[in-house]
């Protein structure tokens, strides 16, 4: 993609999430983007067909660069937070003012939806290669460690780089406590688990 092309996809983009900050996605008209980007609304439909492409195309690019696990990465041994969620936890920052602003009270309310559907699946993938159990216990282990990060991402991204108090690595550090508890407990069995050994439903 030439690089003009994708400046006029970025100012699209951009001027679209700057107008999620008084009026809600759907209700955003294509004339009002192309007044605040300063194009002509025909270079706006050189781009996308209509609205719906332009929040279809801007949720799926989120959600396609988003990883939060890799297996190639694990080691059963290493119990070091994952070098892939501190890459999460800086993506979400870099993308904050989208990801704000479609899970805020103006954005796309299924958006959150997709978001935790893929990182529960990454983390159900995690659990799986680290030798956690798919028993009773899965569906809430996961929503556990869900929340956790998602929570420490939120609480950042509303702060902002300048005044939120944790690195990258600090949230990634906190993030990472419970799942080193969690794989000690299993290691060394100091909680029961379910016998069923049967597949649990994804999160979300």
């Amino acid at each position: 993609m030439e690089k003009r092309t994708r400046d006029t996809y970025r100012l699209i983009q951009d001027t679209y999430i700057a107008l999620m900050g008084e009026t809600p996605y759907d209700r955003i008209k294509i004339r009002e983007i192309a007044e605040a980007a300063h194009i002509q609304r025909s270079t706006f439909y050189q781009y996308y067909d209509n609205l719906n492409a332009l929040i279809s195309a801007l949720e799926a690019e989120l959600l396609g660069e988003m990883v939060f696990y890799k297996e190639t990465e694990f080691d059963i041994n290493h119990i070091e937070p994952l070098q892939s969620v501190r890459d999460w936890f800086a993506w979400g920052m870099d993308r904050r003012d989208y990801l704000l602003a479609l899970m805020g009270e103006n954005g796309d309310p299924y958006f959150e939806e997709k978001f935790k559907k893929k990182v529960c699946m990454d983390i159900n993938r995690m659990m799986d290669a680290e030798g956690m159990p798919r028993d009773d216990l899965r569906p809430f282990c996961v929503e556990l460690n869900y929340s956790i990060h998602a929570s420490l991402l939120k609480f950042a991204m509303q702060l902002g780089v300048e005044r939120c108090p944790f690195s990258t690595e600090e949230l990634t550090r906190l993030a990472n406590y419970w799942r080193v508890c969690a794989l000690k407990a299993e290691q060394e069995r100091k909680f029961p688990v379910s016998g069923k050994n049967k597949k649990s439903p994804e999160c979300g």
